[in-house]
Parts: structure tokens; sequence; C-alpha cells
């Protein structure tokens, strides 16, 4: 069994304006470099063997930030990249919405396919063979990812063997992780869309044990 953390970047301007980042080399801003320290403070006693992060420059910074003063390694990984999102890069959500094929991202994603641009079923199938070389590389470790919305939001629903379609179903939001198991068979979700404030919160109104990712026993 491989324990794989699931981590969204940090927030950046363009994320606060609505607007589709694409490859571009958009860095975190001040709130988003916060939300990866807390993130990092929160993990501080875990310790991971590999960070794998999309080659973008805000999981860059996302992943040296969690990191902290560990000596993990943190190798680029591009299956782990953002969506290629084409013409829509650099518009906003509001500028794209009313578009047939926005349309079919929204509804109909596994249908999808942004004009000169990418298409989710083939996110999903990037996303098969990093599952398939974490799997074969570490077996028994607990290894961390870096990466997007969208592609967070289709590495579960392959985890969950449910349907594309299914995606936007799932939240994802900055500097949030989930905690996933990749046995031999089968996947295992533990955890979407976490963020260190709601251990906090259910741990002040007394609703649910602060969620520790490092107790408990590791199953096979």
């Amino acid at each position: 069994m491989v324990e794989l953390i699931l981590v969204r970047h940090g927030e950046t301007e363009w994320n606060r304006n609505l607007k589709i980042m694409g490859d571009l080399p958009i860095p975190l801003n001040d709130t988003g470099k916060r939300q990866v320290a807390d993130l990092a403070d929160y993990f501080s006693r875990g310790e991971f063997h590999t960070i794998y992060t999309s080659p973008m420059v805000r999981a860059r910074e996302t992943a040296e930030g969690f990191r902290g003063e560990r000596e993990t390694p943190i190798l680029d990984e591009p299956a782990l990249a953002e969506i290629n999102y084409g013409p829509w890069v650099g518009k906003t959500f509001a500028e794209v919405r009313d578009l047939p094929e926005f349309a079919d991202y929204h509804l109909r994603p596994e249908e999808s396919q942004v004009p000169g641009g990418e298409s989710m079923k083939g996110v999903a199938e990037r996303l098969d063979s990093f599952f398939e070389r974490i799997r074969e590389k570490h077996q028994g470790e607990r290894v961390v990812a870096v990466s997007h919305a969208d592609v967070i939001k289709i590495a579960l629903v392959k985890c969950l063997n449910v349907s594309l379609n299914d995606m936007h179903r799932i939240r994802i939001d900055n500097a949030s992780f989930s905690v996933t198991s990749l046995h031999s068979r089968f996947e295992r979700v533990l955890i979407m869309n976490g963020l260190p404030q709601l251990g906090d919160f259910f741990e002040k109104n007394g609703l649910f044990a602060k969620y520790d990712p490092f107790k408990g026993k590791r199953g096979s």
C-alpha cells in the first residue's frame, strides 16, 4: 500500500480574480504563502519519502513551502501539471462560461475537449500512468503530490471508481489536502479537501477528534 497525499497549490491573484491560469508562471500571493505555511505546520510531525509536484510555478512554490526544513526530495512530475485549457487561458470564467465547450467541461467532462487544449480523458490517462509508477516505486511509503484543482478532482473520481462526469461534485480548495491509499487492486479515499483550520474547528466545538494523518495502523 502507498499513502498518497494530494495537495492543491496555495492561492494566487488569478485564483482570487477567477482567471484561468493554465501553464502561465503565476506565483502564490501573500494569502497563498500563509495557506501553505499553515499546511506545512499541520503536517510538521510527518515524514514523506518524496514530494512530486506539477512543474507550474505556483505548485513548485507550494511544494517547497510544504517541505519546510525536511530534506525530502521534490521532483517535477508532468502527470500532475495543470490541464491545458487552450484559448481559455488568460480569460476569466465569466468570459468563457457561455461557450458550448464550457458547458461540456462543466456538465459532461467525460466528453469534454477544449479546442486546442486537453481532454479530461487525456488527463485521466496521465494520472493512470502516475498511479502505476507510484505503486511500483513507493510500496509501504508516504508520498505527496502537489497539483491543481481539476487534476486532483480527476484523481479522486478515479480512486472512487465513479464517472468523470461527477468530478465537479468535489470541491478542492487552495492549499487543501486529500489523502488516498493505493492498494494493489484498488484505491481508497480517506480524506477529501481537508484544511488545517477544519481540524481546529472540530476540536474546538467537540464535533470530532482532530484528524491525525500519522496515527493508526497501516493496512496492506
